[in-house]
């Protein structure tokens, strides 16, 4: 029986290790979850293609429309604006920087904290496979033109605010960067106004409507 008893005990903490460890969550370098159909906007031409950003190393990339099985870097020569379900991003070389409206003139740059990945985790990412909407191993891998693709992997991805107001382009991130946006005189009724509508500063919809309260013309 005592036998018996530990069989059982031993089996349920094993079966909650492994629900534990399945419940943990996959730090994808990548920003959508598989590539998505874009268009790609730039002064003289647009196309389509399958896209997916790596937070990483802070590239686009796309799937080979001759080669499915090829995932290839995607250089910012002549594109300026990418369209994805109903999202514009911009062309960016230092991160990933969506447009959020245009007035007043609002943008947010996503950036990625990231540590080195445990040896036995996949790099997730798009390989050269068949399989181009699934995750799996790319650490040491080498995309078309031979770039090394790191073996990081993303822990967070923070917000940072771009504003413009005047000639004048603003960055914040938080309730106290925001404050600091307008005169002396005004913060302590900007302050008060935020203690009465608190502001989810990760959440792109509270933020668009606290700027438009002070900034929308």
């Amino acid at each position: 029986m005592r036998k018996y008893l530990l069989s059982v005990v031993w089996l349920w903490l094993s079966l909650g290790a492994f629900v534990a460890s399945a419940q943990r969550p996959t730090h994808s370098p990548y920003f959508f979850n598989g590539f998505k159909q874009a268009l790609l906007i730039g002064k003289e031409a647009q196309y389509s293609a399958k896209v997916n950003y790596d937070l990483v190393t802070n590239h686009w990339f796309f799937i080979d429309s001759a080669d499915r099985n090829l995932v290839k870097e995607l250089y910012p020569e002549g594109l300026s604006l990418i369209k994805i379900e109903g999202k514009t991003f911009l062309m960016s070389e230092r991160a990933l920087v969506e447009i959020i409206q245009a007035n007043p003139y609002l943008c947010v740059e996503y950036d990625a904290m990231t540590k080195n990945a445990p040896k036995s985790t996949s790099y997730g990412g798009e390989t050269q496979t068949a399989a181009v909407d699934s995750y799996s191993n790319l650490i040491g891998a080498t995309l078309s033109g031979g770039q090394q693709l790191s073996n990081k992997i993303v822990t967070e991805i923070d917000k940072v605010y771009e504003l413009k107001v005047g000639k004048k382009t603003k960055r914040f991130s938080n309730t106290k960067e925001f404050i600091k946006l307008f005169d002396k005189e005004k913060r302590a009724e900007v302050e008060a106004y935020i203690e009465q509508n608190p502001t989810d500063f990760t959440n792109i919809k509270n933020v668009v409507e606290l700027v438009n309260h002070y900034f929308k013309k």
